[in-house]
C-alpha cells in the first residue's frame, strides 16, 4: 500500500498527530546507507521484509544499492523503544520554508488547500520566506488551517533582510495544545552576522505546562557557514532571555548542505557535544533533482530526553498525491519534523 492510500484510508476523526505516528510506525524504514533520492517519484523509501524498496514496488537502482541503501530494519524499533508512556503528551514540531509565500501564492486555492493540510499535521510549525507587506498571506493560511476543524494562531516576526526583498518568519501553532508566551528577534546589530536575524519564541503546553523555546532562521546561501556557526551564540542569548528555560530547538532553512555548507565539517561549534542534529545528512529536504539536506532541526543536550526518536522529512507530494508540477507550486522544500514528548523518554 502506498503512503497516499494509507493516509486516505485513515478515519477523519483521528488527531493529525496520531495519524502521523501511525503512518510513521508502519511505513518508515530504518535504512542503512544513503537513500537520498533513491525513490523520488516512486512513493518514497519503504522497508519490506528487511529489504528497502520504493513505495510503488519499484526496485532500487544499482547505484542506490551500491550506496548501501538495501538492507533495513522492518521493525518499528525507534517508536517502540522510545515509548514515552501514557501520561506524556506527543508534540509534533515542524519547519517549513514556503517558497516566496505572498499574496500571489495565497490566491491559488489548490496551493492553499495543500498548505493547510500540511500545517494541520503538526502542533507548531516554523515558517520561512514570507514575502508580503500586507500580512494577508499568512492570515489566509491561518484561516485555511482553521477551516479543517482546529484553531491555529500565528506569531509573526518583523520584515528582515539586507536588500529590498524582505522576509518574515512565523510560527503557526494549535491553540488547544499550546500557549504562546513571548517572542523576540535576536539583536545582531553589533556583529551583523545574519542577513535575516533569528526569530525566537517560547511556548508551553496547556495540559502539562511543558515549556520550550524555538529558534528559527533562514540563512543566506552565500553565508550559510558563518550563520550556522553563529547559532550557538543565539542559543546563549535565548538562555539569558528565558533564564528558567532548559529546552531549546533550532529549526529552519539553514542551507546546510551541497554547495552552501560542508555537512561533514565537524569543527563547527554547532556540531559540539551540546547539540544534536535530528535532520541528518542523509535526508533530502528539497524537491529539486539534487538531494540536499538544506532544512534542519537541531536540539540542545537538555532537550534530548524529550525527543521520541522520531524525526524526518514530510513528503507532502506523496502524502497528498500531488504531481511534480502541483508540488512545486506549493514549495521547493519539504517540511521537516521532530516528535517530542512532555515527559522524559523512558520515565
Amino acid at each position: 500500500m502506498r503512503l497516499t492510500d494509507l493516509r486516505r484510508a485513515l478515519p477523519d476523526l483521528l488527531h493529525p498527530v496520531f495519524v502521523f505516528f501511525f503512518i510513521l510506525l508502519i511505513m518508515t524504514p530504518t535504512a542503512f546507507g544513503d537513500c537520498r533520492g533513491c525513490c523520488s517519484g516512486h512513493g518514497g523509501v519503504v522497508c519490506q521484509d528487511g529489504v528497502t524498496i520504493c513505495g510503488d514496488g519499484t526496485p532500487l537502482s544499482e547505484a542506490c544499492q551500491a550506496r548501501g541503501c538495501i538492507g533495513c530494519d522492518s521493525e518499528p524499533s525507534v517508536i517502540a523503544q522510545n515509548d514515552p508512556g501514557p501520561s506524556a503528551e506527543p508534540l509534533a514540531v515542524a519547519n517549513f520554508n514556503i517558497q516566496v509565500f505572498g499574496v500571489s501564492k495565497a490566491k491559488k486555492p489548490e496551493v492553499m488547500e495543500a498548505l493547510g493540510s500540511i500545517i494541520s499535521h503538526f502542533d507548531v510549525v516554523a515558517v520561512q520566506e514570507i514575502r508580503d507587506k500586507s500580512g494577508k498571506a499568512i492570515q489566509s493560511l491561518e484561516e485555511q488551517v482553521d477551516a479543517l476543524g482546529r484553531d491555529y494562531e500565528t506569531v509573526i516576526g518583523p520584515r528582515l533582510g539586507r536588500t529590498s526583498s524582505k522576509e518574515q518568519y512565523a510560527y503557526l501553532y494549535r491553540t488547544d495544545v499550546l500557549e504562546f508566551i513571548e517572542a523576540y528577534t535576536f539583536d545582531d546589530s553589533r556583529e551583523d552576522t545574519f542577513h535575516r536575524e533569528p526569530f525566537i519564541a517560547q511556548f508551553k503546553t496547556r495540559q502539562s505546562n511543558f515549556s520550550f523555546v524555538l529558534i528559527t532562521l533562514h540563512t543566506d546561501p552565500d553565508d550559510a557557514t558563518s550563520e550556522i556557526n553563529a547559532l550557538p551564540q543565539v542559543v546563549t542569548d535565548a538562555r539569558a532571555h528565558f533564564p528558567e528555560e532548559t529546552r531549546f530547538v533550532i529549526l529552519g532553512d539553514l542551507n546546510a548542505d551541497c554547495a552552501y555548507y560542508d555537512e561533514d565539517e565537524l569543527s563547527s561549534p554547532l556540531r559540539g557535544e551540546g547539540f544534536r542534529w535530528l535532520i541528518t545528512n542523509g535526508m533530502d529536504t528539497n524537491l529539486a533533482r539534487s538531494a540536499c539536506a538544506y532544512d534542519r532541526i537541531i536540539i540542545t543536550e537538555e532537550t534530548a530526553p524529550y525527543f521520541t526518536g522520531t524525526s524526518g522529512v514530510f513528503p507532502f507530494d506523496e502524502i497528498l498525491g500531488l504531481s511534480a508540477k502541483e508540488a512545486k507550486a506549493v514549495s521547493d522544500h519539504y517540511p521537516v519534523y521532530g516528535v517530542f514528548t512532555t515527559a522524559p523518554v523512558g520515565q
